[in-house]
């Protein structure tokens, strides 16, 4: 059974909802965005640990593990 990714527990600084990955349409670049968009418009890179996490999954599945 595979780990499934790790979960952002951040919230908004600016309204207090939580924040999502979001993934920008122009370029294919990820980062966290309010999930009360587009009443707030707060956005913020992804973690690099994060970032470093999703990665380690995403390499078991190409190593091909169960």
């Amino acid at each position: 059974m595979s780990n499934p990714p790790p979960k952002i527990t951040k919230s908004c600084p600016d309204c207090g909802h939580p924040l999502i990955l979001r993934t920008n349409r122009q370029n294919g670049s990820q980062f966290l965005g309010c999930q009360d968009y587009p009443t707030c418009k707060h956005t913020e890179p992804v973690p690099e640990s994060y970032l470093l996490r999703l990665q380690g999954v995403k390499d078991m599945f190409e190593e091909g593990e169960p």
